[in-house]
């Protein structure tokens, strides 16, 4: 379903990278999926796609307990039997990748070259 989502919207933006971005999205929705939801029950995430200043902003908002990027986001993952590699996969595909703790959850942002 979200695939299809991000499929029709990146079409509709004529996007360039369409590749690229269902790669990272793919990537960032099983990170949240896998790691966010841990120890909990499963929720429910938000996906918004736009264009903004010649970039693809896309916005993901979960409601999984806030998490600690600064454990993950600026360290260097390795392969491992769990993945690992994801997140340095989407910063190199990205222009911009950022996960932001809220009260109620944690917003994910990801921005692209079109």
């Amino acid at each position: 379903m979200a695939r299809e989502f991000v499929n029709h919207s990146l079409d509709k933006l004529e996007s360039k990278n369409k590749t690229d971005i269902l790669i990272a999205i793919g990537e960032a929705l099983q990170n949240i999926v896998r790691h966010a939801y841990i120890n909990t029950e499963p929720g429910d995430f938000c996906l918004t796609i736009s264009r903004l200043n010649n970039q693809i902003e896309v916005i993901i908002k979960d409601d999984a307990p806030p998490g600690k990027p600064e454990l993950y986001i600026n360290k260097r993952h390795s392969a491992s039997e769990l993945g690992g590699m994801g997140i340095d996969l989407i910063k190199k595909i990205t222009l911009e990748f950022k996960c932001e703790p809220q009260p109620d959850g944690n917003i994910t942002t990801l921005r692209f070259k079109p």
